[in-house]
């Protein structure tokens, strides 16, 4: 809502079983329907955007950040990673399938990223190490921080592809 309140169009493609929609103003929200994972990940690749988007950010470095990136590539539009899971932070004992496969990929993505957003200090003392100049922290914050904010108009478009799971 306040990114809509600022004039930024987003569009969101959650990976999930149903293919569904709806919008509101200033937000399409897309569930890529299919069954298995690679089924998702594939229509999300192909899917186009309803407008050019400037950025293309995902809240996954790995799998969904591979996605993200190739859409980036095909509208030539920058590409974010947002690390949410503390990925990077050297702290975590991942007990998750094709963990390492995971992990090398989204040590290869955000070297390709034009920006990382991290939510944990750790890990971007560590990606600041990695890829100078790309990575900034943004935490997690209470709503009423941002209502202090001074709103200011952006015209820019930007597509979200991200995964709904626990950490």
């Amino acid at each position: 809502k306040k990114l809509t309140n600022l004039g930024v169009e987003l569009e969101v493609w959650i990976l999930s079983a149903e293919e569904t929609s709806w919008q509101a103003s200033g937000i399409r929200v897309f569930g890529t329907g299919g069954r298995t994972i690679l089924q998702r990940l594939f229509r999300a690749s192909r899917r186009a955007p309803v407008a050019t988007p400037d950025l293309v950010t995902a809240q996954d470095p790995a799998e969904i950040g591979l996605v993200a990136f190739r859409l980036a590539q095909r509208f030539s539009a920058k590409y974010e990673v947002q690390d949410h899971g503390a990925w990077f932070d050297g702290s975590a004992n991942i007990d998750e399938p094709f963990w390492g496969l995971r992990f090398s990929l989204a040590k290869q993505l955000v070297k390709k990223a034009d920006s990382i957003r991290s939510v944990s200090p750790l890990s971007v003392e560590w990606l600041k190490k990695q890829v100078q100049g790309k990575v900034y922290w943004l935490p997690i914050v209470p709503d009423p921080v941002f209502r202090t904010l001074t709103r200011q108009p952006v015209s820019e478009r930007i597509v979200c592809v991200a995964r709904l799971v626990s950490v």
